[in-house]
């Protein structure tokens, strides 16, 4: 087992919470207790106090929801300050987002004759039991208290490795196969890790590890599943508010789609004006009942602003064809052209539009038929223009060629949601351990070694151990004198910031001096 122990001052301002919060994500796989000045009080409650002056600190209540209650590797936390006369022990239990049990002691003794008349609190950790043994006692008096608010025992599980973080889930898949896990309902804030690990039947190997926070579900900006009815008009989204169109005898609702009647000439809006974003991701399903005799143009503007703004345009000719353009007002940013066929009579066609960013905007959008999603865009492109780096509405417009004669072209609109563009960061890359290197040289049976030419490419090396011939040293230097001439190993170990080692071992010979 490996512990870690976290110090922190009384009332600890946020800064120093962070840094606790970094140093513990740093150590994933140690159980950690964390030592703090004030944390509960003589009741067993969480304390609500805060008492120092210099800047804006926590209460004990803060730091567990800051800081203790994230980390499902924190199981024990202790305190003093707190006392009562000569009343100064408490205890509590409280769940961990994983609902890891997280035991907090208050040993404070000050208020005792004599200063505290030398009592102190141990802990013994017994794995056999999985238990905690509290013991109070005085050297001062040599005496043990033995009450039970000073010698008790806490349930702790020994026996889980790397820390107290329990396994979610697990799967194995074929190579190659994509794998996936249903995770529980985790509060927002819960810290989990993944891993994968790959075996050829004789040995396994272990990926770095991942942490991963939850966090809550971002609400979508508008979601339409059309599955109302109306005669004149879009009316109300499921999410988003109410549709405005520009002429209500054109929209309709029925069997689950929203429709426009395309005629010649005309060009058709519906708008949510409740909407207002410089990030989003549109995706909505349509169809055409027929191929236009003539272009039918299909505009999805995800940031209107006035009458213009960012979006992506569809271009369906005759020949079912489609054309989809990045746009900014009517100035096309970026074009492709599918080919002929692409489109045909009711074949749903899916869309997507991201637009995202200010200074510049970013817009992109891609197209496809069927239930696979293509994973590249056809077309991107980057704006600056001033007037749109602001936040925009949605709206889908509609206009068919004035020289059209099969008209009006019936579009229909399905399945349509707008949330969040912005997609989660990429992991980190996997930390790349240490080199371990030093040079030697003796001078009778004395060697120096010098551990200078050690790196970390992707970030410090902490701590540097020697041993020489079983003899334990530290430091970037060390020298050891060998009891007699000989040949013997000498080893360097380094640790990085992030708790990867490497070892590196030379043989060294060293002679009595002449």
């Amino acid at each position: 087992m490996e512990f870690l122990l976290v110090t922190l001052e009384l009332n600890p301002p946020d800064g120093v919470l962070a840094w606790a919060d970094r140093v513990i994500d740093a150590h994933p796989d140690h159980r950690v207790i964390v030592a703090t000045h004030a944390y509960i009080n003589t009741t067993g409650a969480l304390s609500n106090q805060v008492q120092r002056t210099d800047q804006p600190g926590n209460s004990g209540a803060q730091v567990f929801q800051k800081l203790i209650r994230p980390h499902c590797n924190v199981f024990l936390v202790v305190n003093g300050h707190f006392s009562d006369g000569t009343l100064g022990e408490a205890r509590r239990s409280d769940q961990n987002a994983c609902g890891g049990t997280v035991h907090g002691i208050l040993t404070d003794f000050q208020g005792r004759p004599n200063g505290g008349d030398g009592w102190l609190r141990y802990y013994r950790f017994v794995p056999a039991s999985n238990e905690i043994e509290a013991v109070t006692y005085s050297p001062t008096r040599n005496e043990y208290e033995r009450d039970a608010d000073s010698s008790f025992v806490l349930p702790y599980d020994m026996t889980v490795a790397g820390g107290t973080q329990p396994e979610l889930g697990s799967v194995t898949v074929d190579p190659g196969a994509t794998a996936s896990i249903d995770l529980p309902d985790l509060p927002s804030g819960t810290e989990f890790e993944w891993y994968a690990s790959v075996s050829d039947g004789t040995a396994t190997t272990e990926s770095a590890r991942w942490t991963v926070t939850v966090s809550d579900e971002v609400p979508p900006l508008a979601v339409d599943t059309f599955s109302r009815t109306s005669t004149a008009g879009w009316g109300t989204a499921d999410t988003g508010g109410a549709w405005t169109v520009n002429s209500a005898a054109k929209f309709t609702v029925a069997g689950g789609v929203g429709r426009i009647a395309a005629n010649a000439g005309s060009t058709l809006t519906a708008t949510l004006p409740s909407v207002s974003t410089t990030d989003i991701d549109l995706q909505t399903t349509l169809a055409v009942d027929k191929l236009p005799q003539q272009r039918l143009d299909l505009t999805v503007f995800t940031r209107l602003i006035g009458t213009g703004g960012y979006a992506a345009r569809l271009k369906l000719q005759p020949t079912g064809a489609l054309t989809i353009e990045a746009v900014r007002d009517t100035t096309v940013l970026a074009t492709r052209t599918l080919p002929a066929g692409t489109v045909t009579a009711g074949t749903p066609l899916r869309i997507r539009i991201q637009t995202q960013g200010t200074a510049p905007t970013t817009v992109r959008a891609r197209v496809w038929t069927g239930t696979t999603e293509p994973t590249t865009w056809h077309v991107t492109a980057t704006d600056t223009t001033a007037a749109l780096q602001q936040p925009g509405t949605l709206r889908l417009t509609s206009y068919l060629s004035s020289s059209a004669t099969n008209g009006p072209v019936t579009v229909t609109y399905d399945d349509l949601r707008a949330g969040s563009s912005q997609t989660p960061p990429p992991p980190p890359p996997p930390n790349a351990a240490p080199t371990a290197a030093f040079t030697w040289t003796a001078q009778g049976r004395t060697v120096t070694a010098d551990s200078g030419d050690s790196v970390d490419a992707d970030g410090q090396i902490v701590s540097r151990t020697w041993s020489f011939d079983g003899a334990t040293k530290t430091g970037t230097t060390a020298t050891h004198t060998f009891a007699q001439a000989g040949t013997f190993p000498v080893s360097l170990t380094v640790t990085d910031d992030d708790g990867a080692t490497n070892t590196v071992t030379k043989t060294v010979t060293v002679s009595d001096e002449v």
